[in-house]
């Protein structure tokens, strides 16, 4: 009979790409059995594409991995892995794609699409104060179900390895879905062979960034959902402005996500508790850290607490995002109807006037529309907006009044938030102006947006 250690080194030679397209069971997709694929995300490991697929008859999202040979090696241990794990709380994989042009080859996930996005982008849509406490706590709960199935229900159990709020995905009940198991292995075969490397800097533990020889276990996860827990609570990315050398320095020194955050919240029922759970995972000692058994009795004593307002929660919050994908829709809207050459008047002296010369006409066209295409890129990347806003200020773009409303009670990305929406609303002389400052204070940024539109 097959030990568990042999069965887990198999499983996981299987899941590194030594395994036949046959072997996974699930229907395999050619481009022209998805209808209107669009681009909704590109990254370095390829790009995440939406279309319909008649034949599964639902939207999809299709994650196409760029280049082949280790690339398309990867994406079948990906989808090996997401195969073994069956669970309502697991993104479930549908389909394989595959493209090919005589030697071209193309490999893609084939997942449903889910509307609402991640809980990441959650964030960026929704302020702080509106994302209610019950969905906050339910979504915590069942994180830690998803991952005590992995852990300590499938068999040979799966280490997720990079979780955090971006692979946190909600259906449109706003329940949650795990996805990205790309760094994802099986746990006895990773305890005997191998090394790690990987995974998200803010989110991994101390003893991985100490010793580059560490081979992870559970209380990998457990510290990254210890994180976790800190972002929903504070509905925020941690280390929000620190650059990856100190994050990196400073973790295994004991730092952590500021609780500083976490005091201005007010009395709310249970956070006192959630707190203590949230400090238990994030323990520097690994073996102190609880297990997603013990995480999910806690989560679930919490959560009941909330229960009976959960249906109303939900409404609350899709109601809210119904009426923000309304308003992206008027702006988009005034911005497609108006076509005509802006003039944009620069300020003649002052702190706020630009280095360069005045931009050309062809520059302030594609300026006028470059706030609203990447506006999410924007809020997630920029990490401060007060200089912009005095020059805002300063040149009568926006008054005192739009001022205090854009930074009273509102961390740094919803400040950078109010400030594009505001802005965009006051149409194209306003809105390239703001691009070119932009342009001037965060030129990496901007250029960096640029190359992906190219």
């Amino acid at each position: 009979m097959e030990g568990k250690v042999q069965q887990a080194v198999r499983l996981e030679k299987e899941s590194q790409g030594l395994v036949q397209e046959q072997q996974l069971q699930f229907p395999i997709l050619e481009p022209d059995e998805l209808q209107d694929l669009t681009k909704i995300q590109s990254g370095g490991f390829g790009d995440i594409y939406r279309g319909w697929s008649p034949r599964l008859g639902k939207d999809v999202a299709v994650k196409i991995i760029r280049g082949a040979g280790e690339f398309s090696k990867q994406l079948m241990r990906e989808a090996r892995m997401m195969q073994r794990a069956q669970h309502p709380y697991i993104l479930q994989l549908l389909g394989l794609y595959k493209k090919v042009e005589g030697e071209y080859k193309q490999f893609g996930l084939i997942v449903e699409y889910m509307a609402i996005g991640s809980l990441y982008s959650l964030f960026q849509k929704v302020t702080p104060k509106s994302l209610p406490w019950p969905l906050r706590f339910q979504i915590l709960n069942q994180v830690a179900i998803g991952m005590r199935y992995l852990h300590h229900e499938l068999q040979p159990p799966l280490l997720h390895l990079d979780l955090k709020p971006k692979n946190v995905l909600l259906n449109e009940s706003l329940n949650i879905q795990l996805t990205d198991f790309g760094l994802s292995k099986i746990r006895d075969a990773s305890s005997s062979s191998g090394t790690f490397t990987g995974g998200t800097l803010a989110y991994m533990p101390p003893e991985a960034l100490k010793d580059i020889h560490n081979k992870p276990q559970e209380p990998f996860d457990v510290y990254s959902y210890g994180i976790l827990i800190w972002s929903v609570l504070a509905a925020q990315e941690p280390y929000t402005g620190a650059c990856a050398e100190r994050i990196k320095i400073l973790i295994p020194k004991g730092q952590r996500p500021d609780e500083n955050v976490l005091d201005g919240l007010g009395d709310i029922k249970m956070l006192p508790e959630a707190r203590s759970l949230m400090v238990a995972c994030w323990s520097e000692v690994p073996s102190a850290r609880p297990s997603f058994q013990v995480c999910v009795w806690k989560t679930r004593e919490i959560f009941s607490v909330y229960k009976s307002d959960i249906d109303d929660a939900v409404r609350t919050v899709r109601d809210r995002l119904k009426n923000s994908s309304a308003e992206e829709s008027k702006i988009k809207a005034s911005f497609t109807t108006v076509q005509d050459e802006i003039e944009v008047s620069l300020p003649d002296s002052g702190s706020c006037k630009p280095k360069s010369e005045h931009m050309a006409p062809k520059d302030l066209k594609e300026g006028s529309t470059f706030l609203l295409k990447h506006r999410m890129a924007i809020v997630q990347r920029l990490m401060t907006i007060e200089s912009i806003l005095e020059c805002l200020l300063q040149e009568g773009i926006i008054n005192n009044g739009d001022h205090q409303f854009i930074i009273s009670d509102a961390n740094c990305a919803e400040k950078i938030r109010r400030t594009l929406d505001m802005i965009l609303r006051k149409g194209k002389k306003s809105s390239t102006r703001l691009y070119q400052l932009l342009a001037e204070k965060e030129p990496l940024l901007v250029q960096s947006l640029q190359s992906q539109t190219d």
